[in-house]
């Protein structure tokens, strides 16, 4: 398995991953390329023999409070906050709750390294 930042080419695989995970649900993809653009290094995707098979999309804010799904980062995230703050996950299914605690684990990693405090993650 390997892990690095998000590429705009990475935006059909996600929605793939997003119809899996989220039910039928994926992202705009002008929502997606914004957050890819704005936040490329707290984008974090998971490579498996060659295939994208889970991302996992974080910010900082300045204080708790939770954000809507679909939201403009520009808004929402501050390069010197204290929260870091989960705002999408996927995983194919088959790869399962392991993937998604290393994923975690590479959001919190970044987070301690960038001097924030607090995880946050409402579902």
């Amino acid at each position: 398995m390997i892990f690095r930042t998000v590429e705009i080419s990475d935006i059909p695989q996600i929605q793939i991953i997003e119809r899996e995970y989220y039910e039928g649900f994926s992202l705009p993809k002008k929502i997606l390329r914004s957050w890819i653009k704005k936040l490329p290094e707290n984008f974090i995707v998971a490579i498996d023999k060659n295939t994208l098979v889970g991302f996992i999309f974080f910010e900082y804010l300045e204080k708790e409070k939770a954000i809507s799904f679909i939201h403009n980062v520009d808004k929402t995230h501050k390069l010197d906050g204290n929260y870091l703050y989960i705002s999408e996950i996927g995983v194919l299914n088959k790869y399962g709750s392991g993937l998604m605690q290393r994923l975690l684990k590479k959001a919190l990693e970044k987070g301690r390294e960038d001097k924030t405090k607090v995880a946050i993650w409402l579902i």
